[in-house]
């Protein structure tokens, strides 16, 4: 691993600023790769629980499939954590402001095509449970050109973005948004 990649991955992105984070190598958490560009991590309030609410805009969407038609639901930031202990809010992770384009002034999040009206924040789940969340820096070349160009910030350009969601009393963790900020 290079120096550089250690570090990136050693500094927490800004827009954890409100959440501790606790890196893990359960696999169970994620389907993104565990290899040294990608960071693995729970995230906890500060006062100490593992346990949120999460919210998101829920979207439903029809797909057709050869016989029938199946409707998927999908979450889509910005994601907000509310601490089930203290009842902090705080915003996780908004594609628009967050990630390698938001930070380059050229924000992408995803919405999905012909959707134009706002689409209202919902909690995903009626319990809470364990946030995991995988955020990586790919290219290292592009992390060495910004800190050429004296960008103070390169940890806060993450090229993936990916948070799961694992209910209280059950073990398997649901992914709630992914998003590529490239």
């Amino acid at each position: 691993m290079s120096d550089l990649l250690k570090t990136l991955t050693a500094k927490k992105p800004s827009c954890f600023k409100d959440f501790e984070l606790v890196h893990t190598n359960d696999r169970s958490t994620s389907v993104m790769p565990f290899k040294p560009e990608y960071v693995h991590v729970m995230l906890y309030c500060p006062c100490g629980s593992e346990h949120f609410f999460v919210s998101a805009h829920k979207y439903e969407d029809t797909i057709n499939l050869f016989f029938f038609k199946k409707t998927r639901v999908l979450f889509l930031g910005p994601v907000y954590l509310e601490c089930a202990r203290c009842g902090k809010e705080s915003l996780a992770f908004d594609p628009f402001r967050h990630g390698w384009n938001s930070e380059g002034d050229h924000p992408t999040g995803y919405k999905p095509s012909g959707l134009d009206e706002e689409l209202a924040l919902t909690q995903c789940y009626d319990k809470p449970g364990k946030v995991a969340v995988c955020y990586s820096y790919q290219g290292i070349e592009n992390y060495e050109d910004l800190i050429e160009e004296g960008i103070q910030n390169p940890q806060d350009f993450f090229d993936t973005f990916e948070l799961t969601f694992c209910i209280e009393g059950t073990t398997k963790f649901l992914n709630i948004t992914s998003d590529e900020c490239r």
